[in-house]
């Protein structure tokens, strides 16, 4: 199993600048990048793709990157894709959310919206076989009772979400939930 997180970034430009300065900010020292397509932080396992910033969303969408930071204008460009068939969350829809859970604690409410773009849903038919794993849906869009929200309580910080935190997030203004996760990591990692 794969531990590295990777980031995809912009090659060139002020949100490659800004992107660099918000990992410096969270401790992470990367080795330098300049002309590479990779580069590796030395004290943290994370690996930076640099790449054209309209090649990002479908790197991660294709698993390539795990995360994806973009500018407004490709956000634009994407809502523009139509015709590719099945159906389509966009925008934000409420969450419910578990007052015994680690993602309270991040957002310290019990009631959230978050934006969605996605064609996938968790599938209800397997939820007993997740919780029998050790997960626990601990955030649900009773609506239509869909699993928004998946903690796994062996780990020491591990929250997996069906929405785009990264829609709400800037570099000035990172979204709690990535603030929560560079924190946790940064306190595990001193332990």
């Amino acid at each position: 199993m794969n531990t590295t997180l990777r980031i995809a970034i912009q090659t060139k430009g002020r949100l490659n600048e800004d992107s660099i300065l918000l990992l410096q900010e969270a401790g992470i020292k990367l080795i330098d990048g300049k002309r590479k397509l990779i580069s590796s932080a030395k004290n943290f396992p994370l690996e930076v793709l640099y790449l054209r910033d309209d090649d990002i969303p479908q790197c991660v969408a294709d698993g390539v990157a795990d995360v994806g930071i973009v500018g407004k204008n490709e956000m634009e460009e994407q809502k523009k894709i139509m015709g590719l068939g099945g159906t389509m969350r966009l925008g934000a829809y409420p969450c419910i959310i578990s007052k015994t859970s680690t993602i309270y604690e991040v957002y310290k409410s019990v009631n959230i919206s978050e934006r969605h773009r996605h064609r996938y849903e968790f599938n209800n038919l397997y939820l007993d076989q997740y919780i029998s794993a050790g997960f626990i849906p601990v955030g649900v869009n009773e609506k239509d009772n869909l699993v928004e929200i998946m903690e796994l309580k062996s780990h020491p910080w591990f929250i997996g979400v069906q929405f785009h935190p990264e829609y709400k997030s800037t570099v000035a203004q990172p979204h709690p939930l990535f603030v929560a996760f560079i924190k946790a990591a940064s306190e595990f990692k001193s332990k």
